[in-house]
């Protein structure tokens, strides 16, 4: 997986809604603390479900994010980082051309200050090199 199949996969769902995703996903929401075992947020798969456990009392934002994030290991297997970028670039609606900077947008729904920036970084790093890439094929085409 990298960043472009990434954002390709967020452009085919970003017209969804969550409730959308989850049915999709045929994921289940559990708020139950016992299972958290210290984390805000846990997924597995078992017989084709998607059972996604949230620590209960989390900010409607956060708890936005968290799942978005656990949907995001359903479609982008185990990486925390492209978990992540999952629910990053779904949360901006893959807009990432109309603006530079979105880890303020991001912190302000639900996602961590280190993860925000980190995002921010690896969009501006693919949008440099699909720029740079149509740069060079305008020059070939000269």
């Amino acid at each position: 997986m990298n960043f472009h199949k990434v954002y390709c996969l967020v452009n085919d769902k970003v017209g969804m809604d969550i409730n959308t995703l989850l049915k999709e996903c045929h994921a289940e929401i559990i708020r139950d603390d016992d299972m958290m075992r210290g984390f805000e947020a846990r997924s597995m798969e078992i017989d084709g479900v998607l059972l996604i456990f949230l620590k209960e009392g989390l900010p409607e934002v956060r708890e936005h994010y968290l799942i978005l994030h656990e949907i995001g290991h359903y479609y982008c297997g185990s990486s925390e980082r492209y978990a992540d970028l999952f629910a990053c670039l779904y949360l901006i609606e893959n807009r990432i051309w109309e603006a530079c900077y979105f880890h303020q947008y991001l912190m302000c729904n639900g996602v961590d200050r280190h993860i925000a920036h980190r995002v921010n970084d690896d969009i501006y790093r693919y949008k440099l090199t699909v720029q740079e890439e149509i740069g060079w094929r305008v020059l070939e085409l000269q």
